[in-house]
């Protein structure tokens, strides 16, 4: 009697493994740290990155590196050179050693290998707000909330956060995350659920919510591009 052993399929080395495609496809974060963009204007709850004295533009970021857009190959072409990295926030830096682990183009993903524990803690509290606004995803229609909100177009997740960008004569949008809800206006400084106005440390949070969104539509994005505006109006946290 004679038989055939069934060979197992060759996974293909030129496409990704399994598992990782169908994360791919579903939007699901594969690094060991996850990542967030980093918004267009200075953020004081993000640092800024300089190479021996060159600034360089981080794109996105994460408690274990940074992908830095270095369009003059400042750092040069080549993949596992370690550099020095002084990564700087508005209350001090930090020299932070690394090393490239790939390029595409003009970027460079870096490895962070002695980031300080304090400062990864402090990274910490700010990637959170960028890992939620990740799952949003947009009702795009019109929708018609009672008296008291005409929403022009709602973002939702289902862990509850939401923006709702309003048709209203004064509100510009609400925003919840968790249990903090955040009122915009037209013509006035944002605040808190308990009507104080927010500080510049809060509005940063938010910022890097709002451009962590995916696929914004352009009313989003026009409401990313109005709160970075007030970030970077005045220096002085809480004023308008």
């Amino acid at each position: 009697m004679m038989f055939w052993r069934k060979r197992r399929p060759k996974l293909d080395a030129d496409r990704p493994a399994p598992v990782n495609e169908l994360a791919g496809r579903l939007g699901v974060e594969r690094r060991y740290a996850a990542r967030i963009r980093c918004p267009q204007v200075l953020c004081p709850i993000l640092p800024s990155a300089f190479f021996q004295g060159v600034p360089l533009k981080i794109h996105d970021i994460s408690i274990g590196g940074c992908c830095l857009l270095d369009p003059n190959q400042v750092l040069g072409p080549s993949v596992g050179t370690d550099v020095h990295l002084v990564l700087r926030w508005p209350d001090g830096g930090v020299s932070v050693h690394g090393r490239i682990v790939s390029r595409v183009d003009n970027k460079r993903h870096l490895q962070f290998l002695n980031l300080p524990k304090a400062r990864a803690e402090a990274l910490k509290t700010a990637i959170v707000f960028g890992t939620k606004a990740q799952s949003l995803r947009s009702a795009l229609a019109t929708v018609d909330q009672g008296p008291s909100l005409q929403a022009r177009e709602i973002w939702s997740s289902v862990h509850g956060d939401s923006v709702i960008i309003e048709d209203h004569v004064h509100r510009l949008a609400q925003i919840s995350i968790a249990d903090a809800h955040y009122t915009f206006y037209k013509h006035a400084w944002p605040v808190n659920a308990a009507g104080a106005p927010l500080t510049r440390t809060e509005l940063a949070g938010l910022v890097v919510f709002l451009c962590n969104i995916p696929q914004p539509t352009e009313l989003l994005q026009a409401l990313i591009s109005h709160v970075e505006n007030m970030s970077i109006v005045d220096g002085k946290e809480g004023s308008p």
